[in-house]
């Protein structure tokens, strides 16, 4: 009888492996319903390196995000959980086992989603390595977790934590003390614009080069302070003030309805 060539089962699982990542992620999850064995390689940690769920959280049930984020577990860089409602529930009763399981996530995002304040905290104790984080829109964020920030993510580039309520620039404060490769601000209708002594500390670091503080209580003497600081040297021909040239490339602050012209 002719021999029976089995292609796929002869092959290494390593070739396996590379031709899986080919695949869309929402390829990958399909073709886990193949066998047991399909499954498995579609659940392992080497192919959710990134977890984005932008072209499928409306599709995925919570149980199903929450297996495939723990596959991945300590592989994941890049953790995009953007509008993932159906996690509310799941961070209460899982949070504690994903954010054990995920400890290497260099970018994260949380915006729209609902979560609780002790799984948020938790998660960013947890990942020392994170240089973006987004947790805009998120109620449940406060300023304990700017302070866990500034003492767990030293290598933090950009935040964004615009229409977080329980978010002031005191916490901010801590932040931008404490980040010293910060360089992307994002802080929308953030209460404490108003505090000049925040705008001398920015203008005093000079790392960012983009700052959103659009619809916040900033005042012409705060916006002064964050481009000039505190009684700088005048140059009298000019009439400008010299200070090092600031890094800042956007500046955001429509809506400012404390400034005037």
């Amino acid at each position: 009888p002719k021999k029976v060539f089995d292609f796929w089962g002869n092959m290494p699982d390593e070739l396996k492996m590379r031709i899986f990542q080919y695949l869309t992620p929402k390829e990958i999850v399909r073709c886990a319903a193949v066998s047991k064995a399909w499954n498995k390689m579609c659940y392992d940690g080497q192919l959710w390196t990134e977890v984005d769920t932008t072209d499928y959280y409306r599709d995925i049930p919570s149980d199903g995000l929450v297996k495939l984020i723990t596959a991945g577990g300590p592989f994941v860089r890049d953790l995009n959980l953007r509008g993932c409602v159906q996690l509310k529930d799941k961070w209460k009763t899982e949070g504690d086992r994903i954010t054990d399981l995920c400890r290497n996530v260099v970018n994260f995002s949380l915006e729209g989603c609902r979560i609780d304040t002790q799984s948020i905290n938790c998660f960013l104790l947890r990942n020392p390595r994170l240089e973006y984080i987004n947790l805009s829109g998120l109620s449940s964020v406060s300023d304990s977790a700017m302070t866990i920030i500034a003492q767990s993510c030293p290598q933090l580039q950009i935040l964004n934590v615009s229409w977080c309520t329980g978010v002031h620039t005191a916490g901010l404060k801590k932040i931008v003390s404490a980040c010293n490769n910060l360089k992307d601000l994002r802080a929308s209708e953030i209460r404490g614009f108003d505090d000049v002594e925040f705008a001398l500390q920015l203008f005093e670091r000079n790392t960012l080069e983009r700052l959103i503080m659009s619809r916040t209580e900033l005042t012409d003497e705060c916006l002064k302070a964050l481009v000039h600081g505190l009684d700088p040297e005048m140059d009298l021909l000019e009439e400008r003030a010299l200070v090092p040239p600031r890094r800042l490339k956007h500046l955001d602050i429509h809506q400012c309805t404390e400034l005037t012209d």
